[in-house]
């Protein structure tokens, strides 16, 4: 009966072992679990989400400045600036047989003439995009497109009156030969086609502006057409007359190349 109750002893201490075992797991049971859910969870939004992140623009947009596309300087050295997006090469064609690879080039033309520069950018993968812009050089004239009287000189204040100008160039010609019969047509606008009749071929010209009246005679002052006074393609003149009387009038031009 001892022996017997010896043998079945280690029953107790046995529940009691794996009740000890069973509280220490327990708790590691319940991590693990949480665990497991909070990781099936995870991978269950990433596998819904169906958001996506657009890579950046790579496309090459060929740009480029130039300090000037018009000269009468055959000697000017030409700065030309790239402004491309997503450029990683780039490729110059000056138009006269020259080219150049590096962005920001310069460069001397020594003919005159048009010349068509083309820039090609190129992006990291070869892809290419190509622009191009016009240079012009030598034989640029201001050329005189209209004239518009603004205010006659009041010595003359009678009507009719006629108006003359005297552009001289080569040769002289009246620009304006007008009458006036009523003050309500001033201002007087002429408009000249586009002829080298009227270029301005040398930087400044003495030419004449001629008021007449049968009642008061005449008055036939000089002014000089000078280029270096050509502002935003208008040159505004103003004809004294005895100090303290004045015509005005404004002539218009454009640069032509010819």
């Amino acid at each position: 009966m001892h022996a017997f109750s010896e043998g079945f002893s280690f029953i107790p201490n046995l529940f009691l072992k794996f009740a000890l075992i069973n509280q220490i797991l327990c708790p590691m049971k319940k991590i693990l679990i949480l665990s497991t859910l909070i990781i099936a969870i995870f991978f269950s939004c990433k596998k819904n989400d169906t958001s996506t992140t657009t890579p950046p623009d790579t496309t090459p947009v060929a740009c480029f400045s130039v300090d000037t596309t018009q000269t009468n300087d055959t000697l000017h050295l030409f700065t030309f600036t790239s402004c491309s997006k997503n450029g990683a090469r780039f490729e110059w064609d000056f138009g006269d047989g020259s080219s150049s690879l590096i962005a920001n080039p310069t460069h001397r033309y020594v003919i005159k003439g048009t010349y068509n520069v083309r820039l090609t950018a190129y992006n990291s993968v070869g892809i290419s995009n190509t622009t191009s812009q016009v240079i012009t050089i030598g034989n640029f004239y201001y050329t005189l497109t209209k004239v518009v009287l603004t205010k006659l000189s009041g010595t003359i204040s009678t009507p009719p009156v006629y108006i003359g100008m005297e552009y001289q160039n080569n040769v002289l010609f009246d620009v304006m030969n007008d009458s006036i019969t009523n003050f309500n047509q001033i201002p007087l606008t002429k408009l000249f086609a586009d002829s080298t009749v009227y270029d301005l071929k040398n930087s400044a010209l003495w030419q004449q502006y001629r008021e007449w009246s049968s009642q008061h005679g005449g008055i036939v002052p000089s002014y000089q057409c000078n280029s270096a006074n050509i502002v935003s393609n208008i040159l505004n003149v103003v004809i004294p007359y005895n100090s303290i009387d004045t015509a005005k009038f404004s002539m218009y031009f454009k640069l032509v190349h010819r």
